[in-house]
């Protein structure tokens, strides 16, 4: 297949260091990195911390589920390069792989897969970056800047650069000035795997010698040669984009990685289940609402969503890194470390899952399902060792908020809600629990709503009523907003399964009215109708059932001599309004307007209309609102009425 390429863009800014923009081109390729002069301050300096509150929770942030993942890929690649160019180079991802093979056509010196694995396994390991809330709002920012405007770069639709959005989310300058920021951009990304390999490789660099992606996720440059001192920390926006893809949009998923160094260093990690027993962590797995706690630290932290924490700690030596609460109870488990001061250090937390219920799996709705209803069933597969489960529905994508169910004690693995609104997008999880304690939250999964047309009211003619045999006028109320067509019915039977007349109207939705020829019904019988709307999401109910009789005599809304009948839709109208009438031979026609005061103020010919059923559009859209009596003239006979313009 043709690859899809990404255009990833690094940005390594200290003290507002400027990069030139890269020209556009039939496959985007990566602007030349910054390179900003060595960092100024010194060791010493970047230990200064200020004074710190006592026993304060410490928030990094409450990451997504593809953030908290993404940031355990790059640890991982950072703490141990070798092992991670030896995945890459083995991967069989379609689109990291097609990638491998497009660039090396377009230049040979693009890296191969043997080049990575050769490249990675001279890498030295680096410390672990924390997950920070400041730089991960200013990439979440700017992720959703670039998917609205379609672009990808690192100068915000507002004029904006990393630097100024980092300091502008609140992340903090040692000496004044801009903070020390760094950033990768991919806008055209199509999927988390192939954000952090891509970002990894460096495709398309024109200066191939650079690799300024690769080094701020794994900074490897040493010595002279150093383009980035050291980051402690990062913030990576990740912004789901279903459906897209590159050059219509952005891809389906728009991707910002803002690293920094505010001159703190950290105990940070995750806490997960290890459901899949493969010893590390995975999306899914992770755990929230545990408490961390570092002997001799100042702060605490507790774990977000998807598991993960970060502590800010001075001082160096022996550290106790404690879990409690949730499933580690009010005893939890401590581990010890090794903390210098000058480096991060990730310790992880991993329970004991003997005798939990096992992780709740999501059935319907599935992950970005669109539900015809406003209720919907939820279901999910069956957890091992459950006894209950807790269910959460809300409209905040964490769930932390604005919850609609929060039902702790089903026991089925179905559950029913509703009403919900139409055109919203709706979140859920499941949890399963038992006697011993609660298993791992499931993912988040979104759905949305999108309700067919509400049931049509109709107008005329009323149930019951005797028409006349020469032709039937039907009307109705307009259906709810977004409905595109109408569908009628005309049956002899009250099941309307003998059909006896049927039309659908789909080039203007806002005409409510059809018009049967006489020649589909017989007098003395009685019929009975309904009519259906239709939008982006299907056909509403049908109608309310109507009867009607024909009859020998001409019954009709309003008519023009004899048996020619005329009607006004939709009245009142905002604009545009359908004159029907029918002729019994060609007439001349012409139509007059006149206002309130009994001025004229429009004189139309309609020319020769034809013997049958004719339309005339009138477009008052441009009148004032008000009331307005017409005057339709056919040869020497006239009939009169009004319409109602509203605003």
């Amino acid at each position: 297949m043709t690859p899809r390429i990404t255009l990833f863009a690094i940005f390594l800014i200290l003290f507002g260091a400027v990069m030139e923009d890269a020209e556009a081109q039939t496959c985007p390729r990566l602007p030349s990195p910054v390179i900003p002069s060595q960092r100024a301050w010194t060791k010493a300096a970047s230990n200064l911390k200020g004074a710190e509150p006592q026993s304060q929770q410490y928030n990094s942030g409450d990451p997504s589920q593809d953030e908290q993942y993404y940031l355990e890929l790059l640890n991982r690649a950072r703490m141990n390069p070798p092992a991670a160019g030896v995945e890459i180079s083995n991967t069989t991802d379609p689109d990291v792989s097609s990638e491998f093979t497009y660039w090396i056509t377009q230049d040979p010196d693009e890296p191969t897969r043997a080049r990575i694995k050769s490249d990675f396994a001279n890498y030295k390991p680096k410390q672990p970056l924390a997950m920070n809330a400041a730089l991960l709002t200013a990439a979440r920012a700017h992720s959703q800047d670039m998917l609205t405007n379609n672009y990808q770069g690192h100068q915000g639709s507002d004029g904006s650069w990393p630097w100024d959005r980092a300091q502008k989310a609140g992340y903090p300058s040692l000496f004044g000035g801009s903070p020390y920021v760094g950033e990768n951009a991919a806008a055209y990304a199509t999927s988390l795997y192939d954000a952090y390999a891509g970002w990894l490789i460096d495709f398309g660099v024109p200066n191939d010698t650079q690799w300024g992606h690769r080094n701020n996720c794994l900074e490897f440059r040493t010595g002279s040669d150093t383009i980035n001192p050291g980051y402690t920390e990062c913030g990576p926006g990740m912004i789901p984009n279903p459906g897209g893809g590159y050059p219509a949009s952005t891809g389906p998923l728009v991707s910002t990685l803002d690293f920094g160094d505010a001159g703190k260093h950290f105990v940070l990690g995750v806490v997960y289940a290890d459901q899949n027993k493969n010893g590390r962590y995975d999306p899914g797995e992770g755990i929230s609402g545990v408490r961390i706690d570092v002997t001799g630290a100042s702060y605490y932290a507790i774990s977000a969503t998807y598991g993960g924490y970060a502590i800010p700690v001075t001082g160096s030596g022996t550290l106790t890194v404690k879990a409690t609460g949730g499933i580690f109870g009010t005893a939890g488990i401590t581990q010890q470390v090794n903390f210098d001061g000058s480096q991060n250090v990730k310790v992880d937390f991993t329970p004991d899952l003997s005798g939990y219920p096992s992780q709740a799996m999501l059935l319907v709705p599935a992950a970005d399902q669109t539900v015809h209803a406003d209720s919907a069933v939820f279901t999910w597969d069956a957890a091992a060792l459950a006894t209950k489960y807790h269910i959460q529905i809300g409209t905040d994508s964490l769930l932390k908020q604005k919850l609609l169910v929060n039902d702790s004690v089903l026991t089925d693995t179905m559950f029913k809600y509703g009403v919900f609104k139409d055109s919203t997008t709706y979140y859920w999880r499941v949890q399963a629990k038992n006697t011993k304690g609660m298993g791992p939250w499931s993912g988040i999964a979104a759905f949305s709503i999108g309700l067919p047309p509400n049931s049509v009211a109709l107008i005329s003619p009323a149930s019951g009523a005797t028409v006349g045999d020469s032709g039937v006028m039907f009307l109705w109320h307009m259906a709810n907003k977004g409905v595109q067509s109408y569908a009628i019915v005309v049956a002899s039977d009250k099941s309307l399964k003998n059909v006896i007349w049927t039309d659908t109207l789909l080039s203007d939705p806002n005409d409510t009215s059809d018009l049967a020829s006489s020649s589909n019904f017989m007098a003395g019988q009685t019929y009975y109708w309904s009519v259906s709307g239709y939008n982006d999401y299907g056909w509403g109910h049908p109608s309310a059932l109507r009867s009607f009789t024909v009859s020998s005599a001409s019954v009709a809304i309003s008519t023009i001599g004899n048996n020619e009948l005329i009607t006004v839709s939709p009245n009142p109208t905002t604009g545009v309004v359908h004159l029907r009438f029918t002729l019994q031979t060609t007439q001349d026609v012409w139509l007059r307007l006149f206002n309130n005061l009994g001025d004229e103020v429009k004189s139309i010919s309609l020319g020769a209309c034809s013997a049958g059923v004719n339309r005339y559009d009138f477009d008052g859209s441009m009148l004032a609102a008000g009331t307005y009596s017409f005057e339709l003239r056919v040869g020497n006979r006239t009939e009169t009425g009004r319409i109602v313009l509203v605003k």
